[in-house]
């Protein structure tokens, strides 16, 4: 989130904390001037936390320099607790710019394990427990393409069970 986003925010907080100042100089109660700050810091608080929590933590992480400015691809595990299970999002990132990503999960299900293999800049795969292999192709000015790959008998990846 950028500062503009919490503008709003900051707006109300001033204006009530002028509202309750003046009404402290009036001679009402001292501890109305607090309850706005309380009321922004636990909002703050909320927040963060939610944002730490839904971020996730990076599973895996590979780097491709073409010797121009290098790719990142991270793997991040972020908790669904609606499918039961986490989600895995795979971002190929150019410096801070996202190139592509995708998400993939399946329900009731969490793979523990997560590898990467980049061969060469433009295909990579992700691999999960040995078992499900996550592929993209792309290029530049064109779609990437997502593809899965697992066993016959095995579990679907996305919301089919």
């Amino acid at each position: 989130m950028k500062i503009n986003d919490y503008l709003p925010l900051l707006f109300v907080l001033v204006a009530s904390s002028v509202g309750a100042f003046i009404s402290w100089k009036r001679g009402q109660s001292k501890w109305v001037f607090l309850g706005p700050i309380f009321i922004v810091v636990m909002f703050l608080i909320f927040e963060g936390g939610w944002r730490i929590w839904r971020n996730g933590k990076v599973v895996a992480e590979a780097e491709f320099n073409p010797g121009i400015a290098p790719f990142t691809l991270t793997v991040r595990e972020v908790p669904v607790p609606v499918t039961g299970s986490h989600h895995f999002i795979v971002t190929l990132r150019r410096g801070e710019y996202p190139v592509t990503s995708f998400r993939y999960f399946w329900i009731d299900y969490t793979p523990t394990k997560v590898r990467i293999n980049w061969p060469q800049l433009q295909s990579f795969t992700v691999t999960f427990d040995d078992t499900y292999v996550a592929s993209c192709n792309w290029s530049w000015g064109n779609r990437a393409v997502w593809t899965i790959a697992g066993p016959p008998n095995g579990r679907t990846a996305g919301e089919i069970p």
